[in-house]
């Protein structure tokens, strides 16, 4: 019934589903296919993406092919973006192919790439680098001697 195939090239099991009376506050991955007619409040990464007209992201997602029927709100990276017309989306797209139903809410860049997932992960590594770099390179506070004067001052 599911012939598809993940990143591994392995047999994927069915869709994950995010119901409808499910909120998830943390980043999603999967190497098949999501289905979101809940909430997530985080990033979302999977091979598939299908959005309900119910759900809802706010965060970056990123996967092969991505349907949106419902909300997001953050960058979206995918090789193919279907909007239909519920989609309410707030933030740039980058894609290769992109389709928009009359009457779909954009507010945002769409960018077209030949590479959108590969610039998204790039762009994921060098931020963690300058991250890691301005970690490292901070410089140590300064002690403070909070120790009272040996010899009181006299008194005139």
């Amino acid at each position: 019934m599911f012939s598809k195939t993940n990143l591994n090239g392995q047999k994927a099991g069915p869709p994950s589903i995010i119901s409808i009376n499910l909120h998830v506050k943390g980043d999603l991955k999967s190497e098949g296919e999501i289905q979101i007619d809940g909430s997530v409040d985080g990033n979302v990464t999977a091979l598939s993406i299908t959005i309900g007209e119910n759900g809802s992201i706010n965060g970056e997602i990123i996967a092969g092919k991505i349907l949106i029927r419902g909300k997001v709100k953050g960058e979206i990276h995918s090789q193919e973006v279907q909007l239909s017309k519920s989609a309410h989306v707030i933030g740039d797209i980058h894609h290769d192919i992109l389709g928009i139903e009359s009457g779909a809410y954009v507010e945002g860049l769409c960018k077209r790439s030949k590479r959108p997932i590969e610039n998204a992960e790039n762009k994921t590594k060098s931020i963690k680098t300058l991250q890691i770099n301005q970690n490292t390179n901070k410089p140590k506070p300064k002690q403070i001697d909070t120790k009272p004067p040996s010899k009181a001052l006299p008194s005139v």
